[in-house]
């Protein structure tokens, strides 16, 4: 990351009891005066098979550098459930 043209933005859920657990930022925009994060967490689905230990979901993004305050709106359509085959 180049800090003179670039900057990170992150959103993190905090610990959650088991895997299963996501977040994804879905888009950012300048909207007026300010840089507007969106973003969507899930949740494992019921009987779904997790890992049985402490996680801590995150998700980071490299956007345009901005002096534009940053807000963050979580999207409370939950992402599809996490598969692995």
């Amino acid at each position: 990351i180049d800090f003179a043209t670039q900057m990170a933005v992150g959103v993190f859920i905090g610990s959650r009891p088991t895997g299963g657990y996501a977040v994804a930022i879905t888009s950012v925009e300048r909207i007026d005066d300010r840089v507007t994060v969106r973003y969507r967490v899930s949740a494992p689905q019921a009987g779904q098979v997790v890992t049985q230990g402490v996680t801590y979901p995150y998700a980071i993004a490299i956007i345009p550098a901005s002096t534009l305050p940053v807000m963050f709106q979580a999207i409370n359509t939950p992402l599809a459930p996490i598969t692995v085959q």
